[in-house]
């Protein structure tokens, strides 16, 4: 979820595929930091966090965008309503699964637990 944003930003906008994406700040005011990078701004040196100036220093071709909280929050609502709804589904699987007993390695090979 570290690029989530960028994630979603590609999700609606396509055709920005294939170009550094960095979401943050204002581009027009030149003002604002990396709130989150693609793949291709991260493996050109962006990180989160860092100034825009800096970041289109060390990525030139990078597309900066503004972020869309509002929709940012919306897929966060989608996920919390997935996980939430998961949750016992998952505790009731968990807890009715039989895990095996762990058992040690031990180089002679014999299962005696005094072989320390």
């Amino acid at each position: 979820m570290n690029n989530c944003y960028a994630s979603i930003e590609l999700l609606y906008n396509p055709q920005w595929r294939g170009v550094p994406l960095i979401v943050g700040g204002d581009p027009q005011a030149r003002h604002g930091i990396v709130l989150a990078k693609d793949q291709l701004a991260k493996k050109a040196g962006v990180k989160t966090g860092m100034a825009l100036w800096e970041a289109k220093q060390a990525c030139p071709g990078a597309r900066i965008v503004r972020p869309h909280m509002d929709l940012y929050l919306k897929f966060s609502r989608l996920a919390h309503a997935i996980y939430d709804g998961s949750q016992d589904r998952f505790s009731r699987r968990r807890t009715r699964s039989t895990h095996p007993t762990p058992t040690r390695w031990n180089p002679s090979g014999s299962t005696s637990p005094g072989w320390m």
